[in-house]
């Protein structure tokens, strides 16, 4: 895409890792937060807010939009995928999940994310096993629109 961004300063670099998951208690909240393989990137997290029955996948969720699939930071619509399996048992009927790619999303939300995600990643698999170009399969409207993000080094 083009983009460049400027390393963060020092003081906006975490002071605590984890590899797998990690346990937080904050205003009386319990907050659990989760290790995806890679999804949109190579770190993707995400985190459930116990008491309120919400959760966040951040740049993972693009609900009701084509997802942006970063395969330059080890990003993988499989792993995207996966992200959807790990987080649909969480949620509920009045389980909201906040989304930082579209609107606040709910379980059916995430339903169709996982679906569409899973069909578009059928249908680039068919157009290059007939032999199509990453130019073709990325301008292919039958996937799912052109510069649709899922075209990567995976698909």
């Amino acid at each position: 895409m083009g983009l460049h961004f400027e390393p963060s300063p020092g003081e906006a670099l975490p002071t605590e890792t984890f590899a797998a998951s990690h346990k937080l208690k904050g205003n009386g909240e319990n907050v659990m937060l989760q290790h995806f393989a890679p999804a949109h990137t190579d770190t993707d997290i995400y985190v459930v807010f116990e008491k309120r029955m919400s959760s966040t996948w951040g740049t993972r969720f693009f609900n009701g939009l084509y997802p942006y699939i970063d395969s330059g930071t080890g990003g993988k619509i499989s792993g995207m995928i996966a992200a959807a399996d790990k987080v649909l048992p969480l949620a509920s009927a009045d389980h909201e999940d906040y989304s930082r790619h579209g609107p606040l999303g709910d379980k059916e939300d995430l339903t169709k994310f996982r679906a569409m995600l899973v069909t578009a990643r059928e249908r680039v698999q068919k157009l290059k096993s007939a032999g199509k170009t990453e130019q073709e399969v990325a301008a292919a409207e039958t996937v799912c629109g052109p510069r649709c993000g899922v075209v990567g080094k995976e698909c």
